[in-house]
């Protein structure tokens, strides 16, 4: 009650510092030391109170002048005293009144959220804000204005999401950022926004989502499976790359996007093996990003270093880069980077292996053509093939040599000998 506390109390005057508990208004000692020059005009002092677990200790600038030990329990109250121009402001279990810097005006807070007489359909209701952007010191002014208004609020269809819902579904996606590097072949799951999946159902049971995947609705297969609201990839392959998007579909047939999520499936072998002189079409996966987020950036790198930097500009319009004839420096490993500076977000959108080899000649066209690989193709090698083709026309030639003669031999000769006897049967 008011009339039973303990108390400590520092009396400078009597040069003592005391530790006592007042009951009906008398006063009983737990703990008295002698104390001289705790408080000093013009001089400012810091005192600290640690509380531990049954001992409490007074410190002034750092140095300990005052230790109790006690093991009861203690509600501890603290006081600001400020005098100034007639005037004393008291502050209990507040910091320190702001006394020594420059005037600081208060400003008001943004708007809570409307707490309202219905949950939906409209109804009235009110919000607050609070002075505390900044708070006013002791020179400064209050703030102007209201600290609560009402109005109309919830005024949206049930069964719909809340607007306050959906705002924080976009304020989700502008902090939350997800983009992952998969070796071929490893396994990985894309984790929905469980947490605002939980508020959409509760307020919105009808509105229903799909994942897509660069914009295609994604159908499980032996590498993709669907495990709750996430999805599970399986022995990662090339196809896998690009943009997963959660999408919501809510009752009035308008979408938002839940979730965000961009996959890179760093290969094994080379995924372009080619030839220079030969064209060649590199694929980001970044469009959907751009219908997403606004002011957005596309680099492409090549062996970590930037081989093209576009800018802030339309990914539409720089999804896909064209090589119109190749040389052997574009060999490497390439990636496309999408950046949202303001947001502080970054995907890696897409990740291929290139391998450009020398201009094609009649050599390497017989190993790598679709018609004459099965034949050339196992040779690996030009020598080889000159080799093989030198075998080749021998062979032939010895084989047309090697009828030659049969023919010339055998059919001439029977030739010969049909003749004879006709010729005989003619005489006769």
């Amino acid at each position: 009650s008011e009339e039973n506390y303990y108390l400590l109390n520092i009396d400078n005057d009597r040069g003592e510092l005391y530790y006592a508990k007042f009951i009906n208004s008398q006063l009983s000692f737990y703990s008295l030391q002698p104390a001289k020059d705790l408080l000093k005009s013009n001089n400012w002092n810091r005192y600290e109170l640690f509380l531990k677990e049954g001992q409490f200790r007074l410190t002034k600038n750092g140095k300990t002048v005052f230790v109790v030990n006690d093991s009861r329990i203690r509600l501890v109250y603290w006081f600001t005293v400020f005098a100034q121009n007639g005037w004393v402001t008291w502050s209990a279990n507040c910091p320190p009144l702001d006394i020594d810097g420059p005037p600081r005006d208060g400003g008001w807070s943004a708007w809570s959220s409307f707490t309202c007489s219905t949950s939906c359909g409209g109804g009235e209701g009110y919000r607050t804000r609070t002075c505390s952007n900044p708070r006013p010191n002791v020179f400064g002014k209050l703030c102007e204005g209201p600290a609560t208004t009402t109005g109309k609020c919830n005024d949206f269809p049930c069964g719909d999401l809340n607007p306050d819902t959906m705002e924080e579904i976009r304020e989700s996606l502008q902090k939350e950022m997800f983009s992952f590097i998969l070796d071929e072949g490893a396994t990985r799951r894309i984790q929905n926004n469980k947490r605002l999946l939980k508020k959409v159902n509760k307020e919105s049971p009808a509105a229903h989502y799909e994942w897509t995947l660069n914009g295609v609705f994604i159908k499980q297969d032996a590498n993709i499976e669907f495990l709750g609201d996430d999805i599970l990839i399986k022995y990662a392959k090339r196809e896998h790359s690009g943009l997963y998007v959660c999408m919501l579909y809510r009752v009035n047939k308008k979408k938002l996007v839940l979730r965000v999520v961009a996959v890179a499936v760093k290969s094994i072998r080379y995924d372009y093996d080619t030839r220079a002189t030969r064209e060649l079409t590199l694929t980001c996966n970044a469009v959907i990003l751009g219908y997403i987020y606004m002011d957005l950036s596309l680099k492409l790198y090549r062996n970590n270093e930037v081989f093209l930097d576009h800018g802030t500009t339309t990914l539409a319009a720089v999804n896909a880069h064209h090589f119109a004839s190749l040389n052997e420096s574009l060999t490497g490993e390439w990636k496309c980077v999408i950046e949202q500076k303001d947001l502080r977000l970054k995907w890696v959108t897409n990740y291929l292996k290139i391998n450009v080899k020398k201009a094609p000649n009649l050599f390497t066209n017989l190993m790598e053509d679709k018609l004459t690989a099965p034949i050339f193709g196992w040779m690996k090698t030009e020598t080889n093939v000159l080799i093989g083709i030198i075998m080749i026309v021998v062979l032939t030639v010895a084989i047309v040599a090697v009828f030659l003669v049969v023919y010339f031999k055998f059919c001439t000769l029977r030739r010969c000998k049909k003749g004879q006897v006709r010729n005989r049967r003619l005489e006769k």
